[in-house]
């Protein structure tokens, strides 16, 4: 594969292609039948270009002349979009038509070359930009090569181009006309097929034609090399004197599908775009608000807390206290029941234990004499605040090696007493 070149110059006819890079010819190819676009993108598949300038022949671009016209440069572009625009010819969406101006040498007269791409230089030109994503040239080879003509001596000029012949008539380096010449009458272009063909009987028609390199042996008027094209359509527009090429639209008006999609699209993003900040902008203010508020929620609730804590603290004085004045009033009514009991007991019994359960009373005694138990038992009945006394359990046991009687009395007492 080649290394990455600037510009690839590419001569185009009808059955060969030439492909010169940094001003070599690396490739002529000839082919046994008309050329494709296919061919040409075979060929370029194996470089790397940023720009190709494809200098095309018929059939890959009609051409049409105008011979003397007197207009501004800022007015031909609209006089070949209005005059020569190609109605008749049946075109694609994709062609542009093309206009070259002739500055000449009378004030105010120029001649005027136009051209319109045929359905194969568009395909050509689409597949190598879908292929290399480059920059794709598109110029008429007779356009390129008419400078080099002009300053002939003779005013009747027969060019041979790389497979098309166009005859040429020109007056003090003013162009006059061109004829494209059909094949069958290119390959034998004579004095008297010329003279039957194009009513000409002139000795003075010179023939050039397009070389590759010419040789010591050819004379420089006779040939026109394309070394020469090359260098002088790279300074073409550096002179303002120069002819010059350029792109136009054409008259009618059609509606391109990828323009309006592309349009279509643009607007697309241009509404999400402004739909995305607007939704952005009102997102942060709502996530201020909503801060906002969590905050006033978050301090609302630190005020609620503290307030549960507070009447906690309350609730939890008041319990207490209450449980104190209960405490205080029940230690008075056992302390004054108690007493109401024990104070009638014999000095020969004691009290062991003191069980006081809602209403009921347990108490464990102990004596030395058993006959003491009923006498105990009245005693405690004859309270006023007993309602009925049990004997629940009596034993004998051993207490400092003497013998004692415990038992358990279970006292009920009377309700209205708290």
């Amino acid at each position: 594969m080649l290394k990455q070149k600037l510009i690839c110059y590419a001569f185009i006819g009808r059955y060969e292609a030439w492909f010169v890079i940094e001003d070599q010819v690396v490739s002529v190819n000839t082919w046994p039948e008309q050329l494709k676009s296919a061919d040409i993108i075979e060929k370029c598949t194996s470089w790397s270009f940023s720009k190709i300038i494809l200098f095309l022949e018929f059939p890959w671009i009609l051409l049409a002349f105008e011979p003397i016209i007197s207009l501004s440069r800022t007015d031909i572009s609209q006089y070949s979009r209005n005059i020569l625009s190609f109605h008749n010819s049946s075109t694609t969406s994709f062609e542009k038509v093309g206009a070259c101006l002739f500055d000449l040498t009378e004030k105010n007269k120029k001649g005027l070359l136009c051209a319109s791409l045929s359905s194969q230089s568009v395909e050509l030109i689409g597949n190598l930009q879908k292929r290399r994503k480059i920059k794709i040239r598109p110029v008429p080879l007779l356009y390129a090569c008419i400078f080099e003509l002009l300053p002939e001596k003779s005013d009747s000029i027969l060019f041979h181009g790389i497979n098309q012949t166009a005859f040429i008539t020109k007056q003090q380096d003013i162009l006059q006309k061109i004829i494209l010449l059909p094949e069958s009458v290119a390959k034998d272009a004579n004095d008297s097929i010329l003279a039957d063909y194009l009513n000409i009987y002139s000795q003075e028609t010179h023939t050039f034609c397009l070389s590759e390199h010419p040789s010591a042996e050819e004379e420089a008027a006779t040939s026109v090399p394309m070394s020469a094209i090359i260098e002088r359509w790279k300074r073409g527009k550096k002179s303002s004197s120069s002819p010059f090429w350029w792109e136009v639209q054409k008259k009618s008006f059609r509606v391109r599908w990828r323009n309006v999609a592309v349009l279509g699209w643009v607007g697309m993003m241009l509404i999400l775009f402004v739909w995305y900040f607007s939704v952005k902008r009102t997102n942060e203010q709502m996530r201020q608000q909503l801060n906002q508020s969590i905050q006033k929620i978050q301090e609302d609730q630190a005020k609620i807390d503290r307030f549960k804590a507070y009447v906690e603290k309350q609730n939890h004085f008041l319990k207490i206290n209450t449980l104190y004045q209960h405490l205080q009033a029940s230690s008075g009514v056992v302390k004054r029941m108690l007493q109401q009991l024990i104070n009638p007991m014999t000095p020969d019994a004691w009290i062991e234990r003191i069980k006081y359960e809602g209403n009921q009373l347990h108490l464990t005694i102990l004596t030395l004499k058993t006959s003491l138990i009923p006498e105990i038992i009245d005693q405690m009945t004859a309270a006023p605040v007993v309602k009925n006394v049990f004997l629940k359990s009596q034993q004998l046991i051993q207490l400092d090696q003497q013998e004692v009687v415990k038992f358990t009395l279970q006292i009920d007492l009377k309700t209205n007493e708290k």
